[in-house]
């Protein structure tokens, strides 16, 4: 693998696991002015050829290494001590890593992802937290010695607008409370699955952060006053999240297609209260509906998905149960949504055969086709909310 290109200012080898060490070593020997590199899904790199390429380039500012599995807490040493201009860096699932305190050197950070880091120590993101005080976005996805005391240290210290907590499991309405208090600009919450956040950590979130435009509340036990209070406090909401919520009724849900004009992202798995009807009229009302996650919540029929076709017209992704859909049924919803590209659907019907399906494949060649016939399989875990720019 031969490259001349000296002045090389972006590398992105991301998803290309069969790059190997010799193979990095050829294409960077003699780039030494990256500003911007994507490793991400690279697995096979070995820790001492990803130290040599940090070092040969002091100048970066954007680094991606993703699911680098092999990546370890001397190379995090390393970025910090060597890329101290970095503002965006991305360790996704870089699961050996468990020392991050060295990156309070690169006090330009804005944007840092550490979800599934989940050995990190709390000392570590103390540390950060009170150095990198630029820091606007921080993903935390199941990093479990996150505490209160963590988040309270980052709301106080920076100026946070997108925070990702789902599934850190000491976080309770304390730290939820002073993140709202310090950081009312927020426009990005993710909630899911913090088990000991309750009405009143939401509460305090929606009424202080009102320029919300994401919120994702899965798994979290609240009542349908709080949801109706959601509501009125964010009218800007794009997308919204409450998988598993017995309290999101009907009335609920218009009342927040009607206060919130602009949502797009609606995730609401098993959502047992919600009927197709209603789910109709929010669609009527939010026109702008583009991602709709409806898995194991209410039952559409062939009248039901044919008004979903008309009344969401502008849909790209839609998981759905229909346990009764027949092709034509299948055929009326895909030429209604000329937008679609993605389609999940949950069916027991004997008169949908998979030569039915495979037909369908070979004429809407640009669309996912996943038909399940388990309705009650779970989603995976990482199966997450999707918004733009996220």
């Amino acid at each position: 693998m031969k490259c001349h290109l000296s002045q090389l200012l972006s590398l992105n080898l991301s998803d290309c696991p069969g790059i190997n060490d010799a193979q990095l070593r050829d294409l960077i020997k003699h780039r030494r002015h990256l500003k911007s590199l994507n490793l991400a899904r690279c697995m096979h790199i070995l820790p001492r050829s990803l130290t040599t390429l940090i070092r040969n380039n002091p100048g970066l500012t954007e680094l991606n290494l993703r699911e680098c599995e092999q990546l370890t807490n001397d190379n995090v040493a390393a970025i910090a001590q060597t890329c101290t201009q970095l503002t965006i860096l991305n360790l996704y699932e870089c699961k050996e890593i468990s020392e991050i305190s060295a990156l309070r050197h690169c006090t330009h950070l804005v944007h840092l992802n550490l979800c599934y880091c989940e050995n990190i120590t709390e000392e570590s993101f103390g540390a950060l937290a009170k150095n990198c005080s630029k820091l606007e976005c921080i993903k935390l996805i199941a990093c479990y010695h996150v505490t209160d005391a963590t988040v309270i240290e980052f709301a106080k210290g920076c100026p946070l607008k997108q925070v990702r907590l789902q599934r850190c499991k000491e976080i309770t309405d304390t730290g939820i409370i002073q993140l709202a208090e310090h950081c009312p600009d927020l426009t990005y919450l993710d909630l899911r699955r913090l088990d000991l956040v309750s009405d009143e950590g939401v509460l305090q979130a929606i009424r202080k952060c009102t320029s919300l435009t994401a919120l994702d509340v899965g798994g979290l036990d609240l009542k349908e006053p709080t949801f109706r209070e959601l509501a009125k406090c964010c009218p800007r909401l794009v997308a919204f999240g409450a998988d598993r919520s017995d309290n999101i009724t009907n009335k609920v849900l218009i009342d927040l297609s009607i206060n919130c004009p602009r949502l797009e992202t609606l995730k609401l798995e098993k959502c047992k209260r919600i009927t197709p009807e209603a789910m109709i009229t929010v669609c009527n009302n939010a026109s702008r509906l583009t991602w709709l996650n409806l898995f194991g919540c209410c039952h559409f029929d062939g009248f039901y998905t044919a008004r979903l076709a008309r009344s969401c017209s502008q849909l790209t992704s839609l998981n759905i149960n229909c346990p009764n859909l027949t092709k034509d049924d299948l055929s009326t919803l895909l030429e209604g949504l000329l937008f679609l590209r993605k389609l999940e659907v949950r069916f027991s019907s004997p008169s949908l055969t998979e030569a039915d399906l495979n037909h369908l494949r070979n004429q809407y060649q640009h669309l996912t086709i996943d038909m399940r016939e388990n309705e009650n399989t779970e989603r995976p875990d990482k199966y997450v909310m999707k918004l733009k720019g996220w």
